[in-house]
């Protein structure tokens, strides 16, 4: 496999202090780590055991959860999101199709990152509704879509992930949980995810379904 680093610093460098490349091709992987993780207060190199906040890829996972159950036949994406947890009574008429989708707009009475413990956090989320039926990326439908698998498989979000996707594939860096040494910072901190509702969830316990996750760059890839 050919391939031109110079190109790759050119273009990659300037935007950059430090990067990992990971290539998958013809059966062969391909790994270089080039650069700084980070540059203040100290020089840190980056290397292929480098942990990145993969922020919205979170929500990749989250789908191809949704996917398993339903090969599995636990749910069809025509399900509704109350006839799964019926505390979300406003939700009666969206399915998690429309959720993976983003096919309507919803909000919540609150904002979920001022939540000060996870009953407030679930009181706020269960009073999601349909603002409008125009498609609309919102991160609350990835974080019901995170307590609905929670429900359909009885186990925390996290559990779920590592049984049904970590351990299989043995991708052993992904986490929500990460070894600081090992992290590259986010403007947050080092180690500190940077989505504010998905932090809010950690520092009460749980984890959600639309960021949070760290990973080095190989796992990522070969998910």
């Amino acid at each position: 496999m050919s391939i031109d680093l110079k190109f790759l610093d050119k273009y990659l460098f300037v935007h950059s202090p430090g990067y990992v490349i990971e290539i998958y091709n013809n059966g062969s992987f391909f790994e270089k780590a080039i650069g700084y993780k980070m540059l203040k207060p100290l020089k840190k190199i980056c290397d292929k055991n480098t942990l990145y906040d993969i922020a919205s890829l979170t929500k990749t996972f989250t789908a191809t959860l949704i996917y398993m159950a339903y090969q599995e036949k636990r749910i069809s994406l025509n399900t509704s999101v109350y006839e799964i947890d019926n505390n979300f009574t406003n939700l009666k008429d969206v399915t998690i199709r429309d959720l993976l989708c983003h096919n309507q707009e919803i909000y919540t009475n609150g904002y979920l990152g001022d939540a000060k413990s996870k009953k407030e956090f679930l009181n706020i989320l269960y009073s999601a509704f349909k603002k409008t039926n125009i498609p609309t990326y919102v991160d609350i439908h990835y974080i019901i879509l995170s307590f609905l698998l929670e429900k359909i498989y009885n186990k925390p979000f996290e559990k779920i992930i590592l049984g049904k996707i970590s351990t299989p594939l043995n991708l052993s860096s992904i986490t929500f949980s990460p070894n600081k040494n090992l992290c590259a910072p986010n403007e947050i901190d080092i180690g500190e995810v940077h989505d504010n509702k998905a932090r809010t969830a950690k520092k009460l316990g749980f984890c959600v379904g639309h960021a949070g996750l760290f990973c080095n760059g190989h796992d990522l890839l070969k998910f």
